[in-house]
């Protein structure tokens, strides 16, 4: 069966060769009937040599034939088995997050794209130890390689920033090697996967200091009423002097935590609108007049004075009136809180070429004060909820440490920009900017030409 038509060939011409040879050697014993003894002995040998000759190169080529057969048998299956790889390395593929395939060694056999931009492109054949230093995870991996059921633990990696995965390694059993029982295919391979879990750790986190932010919050003006009341109730009840002077404190203390739980219910309302973009569209100037009519009162009781500067030809933005309201009142009234006393507070509107998160052209708006400003280190926080430079003070004026976040939520919810700019005696300058509703030609053309030079 393992005969090749080549051999056949082979075999049908050496054995016409031995026949020729036996019949030339037959004839001349035929013929030459004076031929002695030793002749013909000789002639026997020489046929049987022949003979000979021919079935050792036969059965020899016949071996060898066979070999080749069976290696090209088996060579065959290696090939069928090893087509399996291109398959294992599209399925790892085809995750989007990390996946890797280790062998019992812990070097890294197979790595999806993800895992490649994680720890980077020259990781296949590494060990997996030089990338995963956790202890949790060297110890998820010892306990995957002796049991077949999956094996999870949480894993923080910092660089290049602080990140958090759950990892999960299982062990599976190589059927290739135990069928072929090939020598370079190890017995098992382990898949580690990677989930990023950082926006959920952050979330969890952020949720936990917010919930004990707003019980500090809260705490602090209910212990002050808590104490009025029972000095009231106490050694200054029949002291109208005191009771006077206490009821202004409670009344205060009351309206802290009035615009505490208001700035919270606001703020709770603009993130479970965050995702239904705005539609409707306004004029600039109209709503920038209305700030310091909104704001007389806490103008004048503060002796401030809004500037606003805003061309009368800007074209209309994509924006919810009220909200966009609301940061400016925000803004201003922190710049009355906050600012130098004494000074004007300016409002200045103009064209932006493009949003830096649509490239879709803009107004820019900026609420400008006057004092001593923001070191640059506080910057990156301002817009967290209770973040506070100096929360003595803040308190003091009635800030609750909202303000800024609230505007961050309303910015982002429309697909704008903020941008916050301080120095220590430098004052505040804080910008945003939103989507005009239509795009002039005369705006068109010189963005074009701002394009192309």
């Amino acid at each position: 069966m393992f005969l090749t038509s080549r051999y056949a060939r082979r075999l049908r011409q050496r054995y016409i060769w031995v026949w020729v040879i036996g019949s030339i050697f037959a004839l001349l014993g035929g013929f030459f009937q004076f031929m002695t003894w030793p002749t013909v002995i000789m002639i026997v040998l020489l046929k049987a040599a022949a003979y000979t000759w021919f079935l050792q190169s036969t059965l020899k080529e016949g071996m060898d034939e066979i070999a080749v057969a069976t290696r090209q048998a088996k060579e065959k299956e290696r090939i069928r088995a090893r087509s399996d790889v291109p398959l294992r390395s599209k399925i790892v593929q085809g995750f989007a997050d990390p996946i890797m395939l280790i062998d019992p060694d812990l070097l890294i056999v197979e790595a999806n794209l993800p895992a490649l931009e994680l720890f980077g492109e020259r990781i296949i054949g590494q060990d997996l130890t030089l990338f995963l230093r956790s202890p949790d995870a060297l110890d998820a991996l010892s306990r995957a390689t002796a049991k077949e059921s999956p094996v999870r633990c949480e894993l923080e990696l910092s660089t290049p920033v602080r990140r958090f995965y759950v990892l999960s390694a299982n062990r599976v059993d190589n059927r290739m090697a135990a069928e072929m029982g090939e020598d370079n295919e190890p017995p098992y391979y382990l898949v580690v996967s990677l989930q990023n879990i950082t926006e959920a750790k952050l979330s969890e986190k952020m949720r936990v200091d917010f919930v004990a932010n707003v019980s500090h919050e809260l705490r602090t003006p209910l212990s002050s009423l808590i104490g009025f009341i029972e000095t009231l109730q106490g050694p200054a009840q029949s002291d109208p002097q005191a009771r006077t002077r206490f009821l202004g404190i409670m009344h205060d203390e009351a309206d802290r935590m009035t615009r505490l739980i208001d700035d919270l219910l606001s703020l709770s309302r603009i993130e479970l609108g965050k995702h239904m973009i705005p539609t409707d569209s306004f004029q600039v100037k109209g709503l920038l007049d209305r700030v310091p009519i909104t704001m007389a009162m806490a103008l004048e009781r503060a002796n401030r004075e809004v500037r606003i500067d805003c061309p009368d030809d800007l074209p209309e933005v994509i924006a919810d009136g009220d909200q966009i309201l609301q940061v400016l009142q925000n803004l201003v009234g922190n710049s009355i809180k906050y600012a130098a006393p004494d000074t004007p507070i300016s409002i200045k509107a103009w064209h932006k070429k493009r949003l830096t998160s649509t490239g879709q052209p803009a107004i820019a708006i900026s609420v400008k004060d006057e004092g001593d400003g923001i070191n640059p280190e506080h910057l990156p926080r301002l817009t967290e909820r209770f973040y506070r430079v100096d929360t003595a003070h803040s308190r003091r004026v009635g800030g609750t440490g909202l303000g800024l976040a609230i505007v961050k939520h309303i910015i982002e919810r429309h697909q704008g920009d903020l941008e916050i700019r301080s120095g220590h005696g430098e004052g505040v300058t804080i910008t945003f900017a939103l989507p005009i509703a239509k795009v002039d030609k005369s705006a068109n053309l010189e963005e074009v030409i701002d394009l192309a030079s």
